[in-house]
């Protein structure tokens, strides 16, 4: 029985470049009753393939991992998925830079053993790496505070410009399309919209939709009850 690595990746980027690497990287039949010859998986080889020149460092690399969770928007992408053993480090260090030069990434590391673990990123043109091997000498503190400067950087992308906030009950999807220019916040359960009319056309004919609007101002969430769905 293997030990298994989770992985909780979301890639924003422009809505093309966007549509190409889903078609690339999902692959599977992703229906409750699909089986184990069919099962949804996030092709790593198919989305950044194995060039000559990476054959040596990708020597024991993953070209796929076990999907558990999608969830689309027009211009964004939340996985959640697993691989034995390890992750595939050179498609995150490497690849993604080279093939996918206009998306921007983050990913949450975690081996179920808890011998590993921290967060990978390419955000701004820069390729960040605090995965950690926890049962070498490690300063867990340091490295969390090191982590939170990097989510709050993701935040920032994925949040900055877009004040408008829909809570809908994404935990009880595996699998969803938004066809809207949307993001995720980092904890993969509220959108993020531009404008009040992108969030008017999102939550029309949807129930249980909770809606709030960023202060510009003071930077705080405040429902706003004219739009939400009960």
């Amino acid at each position: 029985m293997p030990n298994w690595v989770d992985q909780e990746l979301a890639v924003v980027g422009p809505a093309d470049d966007m549509a190409r690497f889903c078609a690339l990287a999902l692959t599977g039949n992703v229906r409750r009753d699909h089986t184990l010859d069919d099962e949804p998986t996030f092709r790593f080889d198919l989305a950044c393939p194995i060039l000559p020149r990476d054959a040596k460092a990708c020597v024991e690399e993953h070209t796929a991992a076990v999907l558990f969770r999608c969830l689309r928007a027009q211009a964004f992408l939340r996985v959640e998925m697993q691989s034995s053993w390890d992750y595939p480090r050179h498609f995150y260090a490497r690849r993604m830079a080279r093939d996918w030069p206009t998306l921007q990434f983050i990913c949450a590391i975690n081996e179920d053993m808890g011998s590993f673990g921290g967060l990978v990123a390419r955000i701004d043109g820069e390729c960040i790496d605090l995965v950690a091997d926890y049962e070498a000498t490690c300063d867990r503190r340091a490295h969390r505070r090191q982590m939170r400067k990097v989510q709050q950087r993701w935040e920032a992308l994925v949040e900055g410009d877009r004040p408008w906030c829909v809570d809908v009950p994404l935990k009880f999807y595996r699998w969803l399309t938004y066809k809207a220019d949307a993001t995720l916040d980092i904890t993969g359960t509220s959108l993020r919209f531009r404008s009040e009319d992108d969030v008017r056309r999102f939550v029309k004919g949807r129930k249980h939709a909770t809606v709030l609007k960023r202060s510009a101002r003071t930077g705080k969430e405040r429902r706003v009850a004219a739009l939400c769905k009960a």
